[in-house]
Formats: structure tokens, C-alpha cells, sequence
């Protein structure tokens, strides 16, 4: 058995994705091949239709490739039950997602607590961990506030509150500092890179946010479906 060390945090080959049927098909994915090592920070930048988002979907088994394959830890995730994917969701991966996806029944402690409760952790240590996540995202006196109550900045500090409340193997985060100005953005970021760096977990970003890019080990660049850089060096 490998070394789970050893063992890439995620590792795409030939993924494709096509969107529509005949004449109105259009490729969201050309072939994608993508490895993230255990530690590593990785930030996925492109214009808007490039792809990004569809390779982040399939790389959370949220959505299924039309080629290729994917493994997250060494596990495949093709073929896999949708109960299966959400099991393997709910045990390895973090998200924060770019339209928050806060419930808005909750307060922020709460909506932090959802992973850990339903990983069936007891509410009373689920939430005293979301008040620490919480905290290191700066949101301490707004644990109590419901989603309409707080800025749309605020709102996605709690996702990112929520997706570390558990020590995640893999964090995936779409747009993660879209709403935050730059003081926040790179608070943000550096919780973010401390907490997986000191966990040997790895962090893929897809961000339009070039004041970020300093945060990553890589910066892989797409176009058009496909990857043409990474870190400068032109995709063959």
C-alpha cells in the first residue's frame, strides 16, 4: 500500500465535459489533466467560460466527466453511488462556494457547524468549533447574526468558516475573495494556506483575484477548456 503522503491530493487524467448536444455542444473541458500534491496551494486562473468552475465540480464528484478520470486521496470517484460521493464529501473535502450557499434559517455559528453535525459530531462541540472558525476569519461577534443581517463580505467569510470547521484533506473554493476588499481578502487567504499547510492538506482556488497569487505554490492558467500554463511554463 502507498504511502499516504505520497499519495496526490488530486489526480485528474483527460477530463472532458461537454455542455448541450450537436450543433449547440460546447467544450468545457479539453483533456484536462491536473495533479495537486498534499500541502500544496494551488490557484486555477482564467477568463470567465474558461473552465474552472466545471473542473472544480468534478474534482467535488458534483458533477461527472464525459472522459477521463479523477481520484481524490487515491480514491476514484467514477462509478461512485451518490451516496458514496456525499460520504466522501462529508469526511475529506471543505467548500466554499462562490454564491456562499448559507442557510438562511441559521445563524453563522450554525450554518458553521452544518459539516460537523452531520458527520454526527454533538451540537454543543459542533458549534463551540464553529465559534473558533469563526473567530479566525475575524466574524467572533457576528456568530449570532443570520445571513440577511450580515454583508455579502461577511457571508462569505462564514462559508469559509464553515468549510474549515473540520480539518478537510482537500479545500476547494470558488472565487473565495470576490466580496472581501483587500485587508480581508489576504486575512483570509493566509487562514486559509496556515490551515492546510499545518494540516498536509491541499487547497485548490479558482479565483479571478490577482492580488492573491502571491498566496499559491502554483498558479495554473486555462483557457478555452484546457490548461496552457502552469506557473509560466506553456501547457504541451
Amino acid at each position: 500500500m502507498p504511502d499516504a503522503a505520497a499519495v496526490a491530493a488530486v489526480s485528474c487524467r483527460g477530463l472532458t465535459k461537454n455542455y448541450g448536444r450537436g450543433e449547440a455542444s460546447v467544450a468545457a473541458l479539453r483533456g484536462v489533466d491536473l495533479d495537486v500534491a498534499r500541502g500544496e496551494v494551488v490557484m486555477l486562473m482564467g477568463p470567465s467560460g474558461c473552465g474552472k468552475t466545471t473542473l472544480l465540480s468534478i474534482i467535488a464528484a458534483l458533477l461527472d466527466a464525459d472522459a477521463g478520470r479523477c481520484a481524490i486521496g487515491g480514491t476514484d470517484t467514477a462509478g461512485m453511488t451518490r451516496t458514496a460521493r456525499a460520504t466522501l464529501r462529508a469526511a475529506k473535502l471543505g467548500f466554499v462556494f462562490q454564491a456562499f450557499n448559507l442557510l438562511p434559517a441559521l445563524t453563522a455559528r450554525e450554518n458553521a457547524s452544518v459539516p460537523l453535525l452531520l458527520a454526527g459530531v454533538a451540537r454543543r462541540a459542533a458549534e463551540a468549533a464553529a465559534e473558533n472558525a469563526l473567530a479566525e476569519v475575524g466574524l467572533a461577534d457576528r456568530r449570532d447574526y443570520f445571513p440577511r443581517q450580515l454583508s455579502g463580505g461577511q457571508q462569505q467569510r462564514v462559508a469559509i468558516a464553515r468549510a474549515i470547521v473540520h480539518p478537510p484533506d482537500l479545500l476547494l473554493c470558488d472565487e473565495p475573495t470576490s466580496a472581501l476588499d483587500h485587508d480581508a481578502g489576504h486575512q483570509v487567504m493566509a487562514v486559509l494556506t496556515s490551515r492546510v499547510r499545518s494540516l498536509g492538506a491541499a487547497l485548490l482556488v479558482v479565483t479571478h483575484d490577482p492580488r492573491i497569487a502571491p498566496f499559491a505554490d502554483r498558479v495554473i492558467r486555462m483557457e478555452d477548456g484546457a490548461i496552457v500554463a502552469d506557473d509560466g511554463r506553456v501547457a504541451a
